[in-house]
């Protein structure tokens, strides 16, 4: 998913504790329950669809995802729409990202903890 970056299920071992890899697996694992809620609604009307960017530089289509119904929300304008990817950081399950330098999950905590307060 595009403009946005999240913990790591499979986290680099590189320089990382035992304790601090088994946090961020944890919060990935948090992570990935809430985007599937997001995703995974039970009426029968919810629908997401994807809008794709060009292949990023190791050729992985990313993409942003919208519900359907906060687009009709916004009246068919996907300018207004907030995407689901926006609705990750804003919940505290990921933070802004556009492809530069990735960062550590500890560094990762701080910016959340930043944005939800």
């Amino acid at each position: 998913m595009m403009s946005y970056d999240s913990a790591e299920l499979r986290p680099q071992k590189k320089g990382q504790t035992e304790e601090s890899l088994n946090q961020e697996k944890q919060q990935a694992l948090e992570d990935k329950q809430f985007l599937e809620s997001l995703i995974a609604d039970s009426s029968k009307n919810h629908f997401v669809f994807a809008v794709f960017d060009k292949p990023e530089k190791f050729g992985r289509q990313l993409g942003t995802l919208y519900s359907l119904i906060d687009l009709r929300k916004a009246n068919g304008d996907l300018s207004k729409c907030i995407s689901i990817n926006h609705k990750m950081i804003l919940h505290g399950h990921g933070v802004p990202y556009e492809g530069r330098k990735k960062i550590q999950f500890d560094e990762l905590t701080t910016i959340n903890k930043i944005f939800m307060t």
